[in-house]
């Protein structure tokens, strides 16, 4: 270990750095939010597929993460190392809700930074790569900086933008996150009964001051109610910033992501890499079943942010005597009045069937089952990417034109969108498929072979190769700090 951060040390000093065969790609230490199996998130199923291709490719592999997220009598509660699929894992147990200053600690946290710091010290890691920092926070990035490790960070979301993750406001509306501190903290704030009655009673500019420096009395902040909510903004802003500028690169899976940070005066380089697919399940795939009529599908989470109401509507909009039917595979949460919501609606419609959630090795029957593929959000997504599992069966989606959907399916070609949130329009675009002779053949056609999981490991080995010859060059941020004693 010693001899590993002397020669680490001795790479810094003259600018030398080693063949790929030598130093890159040995070792690659993940940090992400959750992992399988105990969560099957999209960021955690991606991590965990990325993380399984490039041991594949020949790499050493482990992965950090939170995990019982909430549980235990104190915040810290130890840490479990287990192998899952082959891949370390080294799970922190973490409640988040006893953090001392509960709300800070979101983003910027002591206690993971230590716990990092020893970690990262006895495995002598490459390469840092992020993939999440929403229950780490950005301790993950400043300390791997600290200790002189290169750090590699996937923005699949908008957690750095928003504290809500999704640029979506407590009223529904799409955010692009450029709003003053104190909109953000009532837009966080909103629905509490703090809120409620501070915004009844006090002048606007007293209320705005109110909110502000409540959310700067962390004793006050961490009563249930506010935890979690009552963040400093400005601060959480200017930390956010900091971290991420350290990072030697950061990847977005979409233009649309790109511009949503740049809007947002990241500075930091930002380079756009498609996600892969992990097809392993499509080996089980054999083609589509047989039907007489137009069988529209829906699968993930089951939110209003997902659109699945507009969906609904929209099926219920065609005339009833076409031959179509419409299947939604996904949590079907009890007591969720969402959930409520769209299956009242369908009352009485034999064709519309709530399958429930589905396992990973089963989606290549449930995309079997699938003429048309509908993906209804009504938030910026990011990416999206269940519509590329759809195309790997040769599956046409009817997608709504908000975020960066649009640059996954091209409208006419292999696809059709409809203006997000207007379920005419979407249902006009399902009769279309239905009524339009060779559409749907057309669309089949022109789809073309997806972003795969190798093709984006042989990129990313070239992105890594770039982080550890520049870390070579500039040495570590804080040389006082890599120079103690491991």
């Amino acid at each position: 270990m010693a001899q590993a951060t002397e020669t680490r040390r001795a790479w810094s000093r003259t600018g030398n750095c080693p063949s790929l065969s030598i130093l890159l790609l040995v070792k690659i230490q993940f940090a992400t939010i959750f992992y399988p199996p105990t969560h099957i998130g999209g960021t955690e199923i991606y991590t965990h597929a990325l993380a399984r291709a490039l041991q594949k490719a020949g790499h050493q592999v482990r992965v950090l993460c939170a995990e019982n997220w909430g549980q235990g009598k104190a915040y810290w509660n130890g840490h479990i190392d287990e192998i899952y699929e082959n891949v370390p894992v080294r799970r922190l147990a973490l409640n988040w809700t006893q953090a001392q200053d509960v709300n800070r600690q979101l983003y910027d946290n002591p206690v993971i930074a230590k716990r990092v710091q020893g970690y990262l010290e006895e495995w002598q890691p490459d390469i840092v790569h992020v993939t999440s920092c929403q229950t780490l926070s950005t301790s993950i990035i400043t300390t791997a900086k600290q200790l002189g490790f290169p750090v590699v960070v996937t923005l699949a979301d908008y957690w750095f933008i928003c504290p809500r993750v999704t640029l979506v406001r407590s009223d529904g509306e799409n955010c692009d996150g450029r709003v003053q501190a104190h909109e953000c903290s009532e837009c966080m704030l909103g629905g509490t009964k703090i809120y409620s009655l501070s915004h009844a009673l006090l002048p606007p500019t007293v209320h705005q001051k109110f909110l502000t420096g409540l959310s700067r009395q962390w004793w006050l902040a961490r009563r249930r109610g506010l935890r979690g909510m009552a963040l400093d903004i400005k601060d959480r802003r200017e930390m956010l910033h900091h971290a991420l500028n350290q990072a030697d690169y950061c990847i977005v899976p979409s233009a649309h992501v790109k511009r949503a940070f740049e809007l947002n005066d990241f500075n930091v380089p930002i380079q756009i890499t498609p996600l892969g697919d992990d097809l392993g399940w499509l080996s089980a795939y054999q083609g589509k079943t047989r039907s007489e009529k137009t069988r529209f599908g829906y699968l993930g989470q089951i939110l209003p942010f997902k659109g699945v109401d507009v969906i609904v509507r929209a099926f219920l909009a065609l005339p009833p005597e076409l031959p179509a039917e419409l299947y939604i595979y996904g949590p079907l949460r009890q007591n969720d009045p969402y959930v409520a919501e769209l299956q009242q609606m369908a009352a009485g419609h034999s064709n519309i069937h709530f399958k429930g959630p589905y396992k990973r090795s089963e989606l290549a029957e449930v995309l079997a089952n699938f003429d048309v593929f509908v993906f209804g959000s009504t938030w910026n997504e990011p990416y999206g990417l269940v519509i590329h599992e759809a195309f790997a069966t040769q599956t046409p989606v009817i997608a709504s034109n908000v975020g960066a959907i649009p640059e996954s399916v091209q409208d006419e070609i292999n696809g059709l969108l409809y203006r997000g949130g207007d379920s005419t329009d979407l249902s006009r675009q399902m009769r279309r498929i239905i009524e339009q002779e060779g559409l749907l053949s057309r669309l089949r056609d022109n789809i073309q072979p997806v972003w795969t999981m190798d093709r984006e490991v042989v990129k990313l080995v070239k992105i890594y190769e770039r982080a550890q010859k520049s870390k070579a060059a500039t040495g570590p941020v804080n040389t006082a700090f890599a120079e103690k004693p491991v």
